[in-house]
């Protein structure tokens, strides 16, 4: 069905959010993959996001930093030290390729794909609609993309960011969405 969408000689980009290593350890363990023979008029480039249980320690490692924020002469460092900024650096890279094959003279189809769905697949998604249509950026056309990309397609907020969670449940990708937000207006 996938190749359906090419017409002619055009080809596709699957992006597939997650590094190689992690998308083949997934099919391993009964999980989905684009297999490249499969689809011939695609090609299928992998991201470097890392899993949510990973973004999950950079966080708590960051909240630990930012709480020490006054008494702290090497800030800087223990903040480069948490992880977080190389998480919103593997986001933004993913969304640059997003964009850059979509915003072609050829328009490029872009396919994103990541483990379930419900994780950087959506803020991949989700940035690049920012980046690329000039509503998203206007406060009424955030709140539409939010409700559109995050809420109407079932984003687990309660299951990922409620306190009653064990850490190792919770997701901290939306918290990711909203950094890059933050980063990008800046």
């Amino acid at each position: 069905m996938l190749n359906m969408c090419l017409t002619g000689n055009r080809r596709g980009q699957v992006l597939d959010v997650r590094s190689q290593s992690t998308a083949y350890h997934h099919t391993n363990k009964g999980g989905g993959t684009e297999l490249p023979e499969r689809y011939p008029q695609w090609k299928l480039v992998y991201g470097d996001m890392d899993l949510p249980t990973g973004i999950m320690t950079s966080l708590e490692k960051l909240m630990t930093v930012c709480s020490d924020y006054a008494s702290s002469s090497n800030w800087f460092e223990k903040l480069e030290s948490t992880g977080w900024l190389s998480h919103v650096h593997k986001l933004m890279c993913a969304v640059q390729l997003v964009v850059q094959w979509i915003d072609t003279d050829d328009g490029t189809s872009v396919l994103v794909h990541g483990a379930s769905g419900q994780d950087a697949t959506l803020a991949v998604t989700s940035l690049a609609q920012l980046l690329l249509d000039p509503q998203s950026r206007t406060i009424e056309g955030f709140v539409r993309l939010i409700q559109r990309e995050w809420l109407d397609a079932g984003y687990p907020f309660s299951n990922f960011h409620g306190s009653d969670r064990n850490m190792k449940e919770r997701s901290p990708l939306f918290l990711l969405f909203i950094d890059v937000v933050w980063q990008v207006k800046s």
